[in-house]
């Protein structure tokens, strides 16, 4: 397999993981709201368990990005998609997209 592909790849499954990550802690958000009314006590543990998801995207944003560079210093050219996907996921993963959900909901919810 190319490694201009395996880049590529890798990314995608960097922005799938991403995707659940999300949904995942914007579930366990809403489903610690219904239980308590006091956001306080379960906010801690969901902020480690995200900054745990971020580095784990982060580390497939870093390795897709090594693929990517090997592969385009072979002149590769499949390999620049695979780059920018990578720097694209490496991004994304700083951003909580599951705090924006939240506003969408209609939920009252101030941090």
């Amino acid at each position: 397999m190319k490694k201009g592909i395996l880049s590529i790849g890798i990314a995608c499954i960097g922005f799938y993981f991403l995707y659940t990550s999300n949904m995942d802690l914007y579930n366990r958000f809403l489903d610690g709201l219904a239980q308590s009314q006091n956001v306080s006590e379960f906010t801690p543990t969901i902020f480690a368990f995200g900054k745990t998801l971020k580095i784990i995207i982060l580390c497939l944003g870093l390795l897709s990005l090594y693929f990517g560079i090997i592969s385009f210093l072979k002149k590769n050219k499949v390999a620049i998609i695979g780059i920018l996907l990578a720097i694209l996921l490496m991004v994304c993963s700083f951003i909580p997209f599951w705090k924006y959900m939240l506003k969408n909901s209609g939920l009252d919810i101030s941090f």
